[in-house]
């Protein structure tokens, strides 16, 4: 897989996990106050959130560091 491939496949998990994510929350939202509202803060989290997610994915696919595998430069 090259360097293109890798970058999609990171940001494709990474859009499908936190839209999940904020889907459930949305959920939740609507189940205990009975309407989901935005706020500031909810904006914050979800974009410290998405920031999270991508890092991890990056990480799972070696994709975070500029070095190719096997030790090449």
């Amino acid at each position: 897989m090259n360097s293109k491939e890798e970058t999609r496949t990171v940001w494709f998990r990474t859009w499908i996990k936190w839209l999940l994510i904020s889907l459930i929350w949305r959920g939740l939202e609507l189940y205990f106050y009975g309407e989901a509202r935005e706020s500031n803060e909810d904006t914050i989290i979800s974009l410290v959130l998405l920031w999270y997610i991508w890092k991890s994915e990056a990480l799972k696919l070696r994709a975070w560091t500029r070095r190719k595998r096997n030790g090449e430069r």
